[in-house]
């Protein structure tokens, strides 16, 4: 698979629709061209112009309300083995990042699962895959912040009503939720239309559950950009140990940092608090680390650059950053392959 040309850079403008997106991609193009202050065709033909050039596009996922299973792998793989095991783990489905690193392991996978056993699937094939020596991991207990509410602070934010808290679903509920999940991996802004053929239907019905499945955050959307456009080209993996006590107030506090993108309390292992910062240059690591270690009560046990994003919410990427194809969410063990999408079709308007 080539790589392509080198993205191109974003403008002030493409920032600002990038936070417009970011608090609704599904939203109306009225309302997006309003709040950027371009007319409805103008944004859409902005939009299209990006996410052509696969410079950012609309990631869909399951949320808290599914009562998914966030969990940090940390990976060590033979001497030269990194590019194969790469290779083969952004290939399984449940594994939503893959992150080559330095550091004290060679790569960091984030998986979604709906329970313990398919983390234990999922862990037991990524141990089986050749060349590699070592697999930890640790389950996030509470997650703090997570990266749709991250913005580029190119427009100021809405206000926002916050969100439903919904027991998750039953097993009928979730294989319909799944359904749409399906539909908005492959593109973040179908149609009601589309979607209401699919579940069997009217527009109108298919528009209300949609919106209360995101409401309710049994799927989350957002809107990646590739870091070789943005501000933010570097990353910085952090596990850290707070006293129990304080763990709350203290990832609260990493969760309010700039350029944080993930912060999430863990079980199992040494540390108990994970976090993943976006930077403008490698030389912020220290600076980041000496924030968060001069004004709270937590110690890093061992950092991480991230060396290259081979997967992100499930889109492949290729060496320049940019989305390269879909592996579709399934759970671990179910029937059939990853279905590789090595070419999405293009957005709907």
């Amino acid at each position: 698979m080539s790589a392509g040309p080198a993205p191109h850079s974003l403008t002030e403008s493409d920032l600002e629709l990038f936070d417009a997106m970011q608090d609704d991609p599904r939203g109306p193009w009225t309302e997006i061209g309003r709040r950027v202050g371009v007319s409805p065709s103008t944004v859409r033909r902005q939009w299209q112009r990006i996410s052509s050039q696969r410079d950012a596009w609309i990631v869909t996922y399951l949320g808290k309300g599914a009562g998914v299973f966030l969990s940090i792998v940390e990976v060590e793989c033979t001497a030269g083995a990194v590019p194969q095991v790469c290779a083969a783990v952004r290939l399984l489905p449940a594994v939503l990042n893959v992150y080559e690193t330095n550091g004290d392991v060679d790569l960091l996978l984030e998986t979604v699962t709906l329970d313990v056993r398919q983390l234990r699937s999922v862990l037991h094939a990524v141990a089986q895959a050749p060349g590699v020596i070592r697999v930890r991991s640790s389950t996030g207990s509470t997650v703090y912040r997570e990266a749709s509410r991250w913005r580029t602070g190119a427009l100021p934010r809405t206000s926002s009503a916050g969100s439903e808290e919904a027991a998750a679903p039953n097993p009928a509920q979730l294989d319909r939720a799944l359904t749409v999940l399906r539909e908005l991996e492959r593109d973040g802004r179908a149609s009601p239309a589309h979607l209401a053929g699919v579940l069997g239907m009217s527009e109108t019905h298919a528009r209300r559950y949609v919106k209360a499945l995101l409401r309710q955050k049994v799927l989350v959307q957002r809107v990646d950009m590739a870091p070789g456009v943005s501000e933010w080209p570097h990353s910085l993996a952090l596990h850290m140990s707070a006293p129990a006590g304080e763990l709350a107030a203290t990832a609260a506090a990493i969760s309010g940092m700039p350029g944080t993108r993930l912060c999430t309390a863990t079980a199992g292992g040494r540390h108990n608090l994970y976090a993943v910062i976006w930077m403008h240059g490698v030389h912020e690591a220290v600076e980041v680390e000496a924030r968060i270690t001069g004004s709270l009560t937590v110690e890093v046990l061992h950092r991480s650059l991230i060396l290259h994003a081979h997967k992100r919410m499930g889109h492949l990427i290729d060496e320049h950053g940019r989305d390269a194809g879909l592996v579709p969410w399934q759970p671990p063990g179910a029937d059939g392959a990853a279905a590789v999408a090595e070419d999405p079709a293009p957005p709907s308007p």
